[in-house]
């Protein structure tokens, strides 16, 4: 049975509905490429509007190439170990992608649709709205951050160290990554990392003097090839070599080739071999006369399972079944955030957002019916795990 506390917030949310898919919309119509600041900064602003309407304070880390991270807390000045959402705003698609597809709700299929409506700006929403449910409703006693990250796309390269100093006091972290098209919550998730490949040849007229020119996109057509052989479906390990560049022209021999390569793992065993794998194929050169660097390296450490978060899934179990939300874990071949909690012994849980799919495709949608949903989940797995805690 539900507490009356428990029960005035998801009244507040249920009474606000209207207000939290405004918030949504606004969000998925505004771009957020991760390499792009200016949009990710224009998001960045849409959420602290809408949280200072509440007065819940806020903090910026101020970024010179990314998005700015952000940081909302509620009843800091309680001694509890704070309850940590996490989120991230920033989108796969670049500027332009909002004029071409903004956020719809097709009442017919139950869905909404747009840019980064499941990944995870419908997430984000739910934080926001659930801050403020918490604040309206008179809690506070429990402690709250909320971290709206702006990077985690390309790798969390400047949040990662601002994640790490924030969850290492949590009670409990709640990453709002979409649930799964099945309605699953993730209690698993594989590692992953980015790399930049770059490579130097000569340069030289194509026609004229061909045999004087050294093949930048050769050698990275080589190396492409050679990577592709550290892929193993059947152990987990993946590599994707998802952008590439090369040359001036057709009519010139290319002096400068690169590529953004995404890898994922399932262990940090795995991970050891891959980077091993990368290093060989960089430093072998299939084109005489060229040469390589690699940068990067790993960003997302795996989620596994452990005692900590068995505790935390079984608790968001509970609260379903009391709101009549089925809730049932799964593993995922995707990473996330939520892997460094996790490998720091904080017990931790993602997708907690709403129920989406066709996540980076111009497919990607969320079921309309489960953003106030997860929204009452999540209010609700707040409370019952702060007061497990005292």
């Amino acid at each position: 049975m539900l507490d009356q506390r428990t029960e005035n917030v998801l009244n507040y949310l249920e009474k606000h509905e209207a207000e939290l898919f405004l918030l949504l919309e606004k969000l998925v119509n505004t771009d957020s490429y991760s390499w792009e600041k200016s949009g990710n900064d224009v998001a960045g602003e849409i959420i602290l509007e809408y949280l200072g309407k509440s007065d819940i304070p806020t903090k910026a880390y101020h970024q010179e190439k990314f998005g700015n991270q952000l940081l909302a807390s509620i009843n800091e000045q309680t001694d509890r170990r704070p309850i940590v959402l996490m989120g991230h705003r920033d989108t796969v698609f670049p500027s332009g992608t909002v004029l071409k597809r903004p956020f719809t709700r097709d009442e017919s299929t139950d869905r909404c649709y747009g840019p980064g409506v499941a990944d995870m700006k419908g997430g984000i929403a739910l934080m926001v709205f659930v801050l403020k449910a918490l604040t309206h409703c008179g809690i506070t006693d429990i402690p709250v951050q909320a971290l709206f990250t702006s990077d985690e796309e390309i790798g969390s390269p400047t949040s990662k160290a601002i994640i790490k100093d924030i969850v290492q006091h949590a009670e409990a972290v709640f990453n709002l990554e979409a649930g799964r098209a099945d309605g699953s919550v993730v209690t698993e998730r594989k590692g992953a990392g980015h790399l930049h490949l770059v490579i130097d040849g000569k340069s030289a007229h194509a026609g004229l003097a061909f045999e004087k020119g050294i093949s930048a996109n050769v050698e990275l057509a080589h190396k492409i090839l050679s990577l592709q052989e550290l892929v193993d479906i059947q152990a987990g390990n993946t590599v994707n070599v998802g952008l590439i560049k090369g040359g001036d022209n057709g009519n010139v021999v290319s002096e400068h080739a690169e590529a953004r390569i995404q890898f994922s793992f399932a262990d940090l065993e795995s991970a050891d071999t891959l980077m091993a794998g990368f290093n060989k194929t960089t430093e072998t050169s299939f084109v005489s006369g060229t040469s390589a660097t690699l940068s990067g390296g790993v960003s997302f450490l795996p989620m596994n399972e452990s005692p900590g978060n068995k505790k935390l899934f079984e608790t968001v179990k509970n609260c379903g079944a009391l709101l009549n939300i089925p809730v049932v874990g799964t593993a995922t071949r995707g990473a996330a955030d939520s892997g460094l909690p996790s490998s720091m012994g904080i017990p931790t849980i993602c997708g907690m957002g709403p129920v989406g799919g066709n996540y980076h495709t111009p497919e990607e949608y969320i079921e309309t019916h489960t953003l106030l949903e997860r929204a009452k989940l999540l209010a609700a797995s707040i409370i019952a795990v702060a007061d497990s805690a005292e």
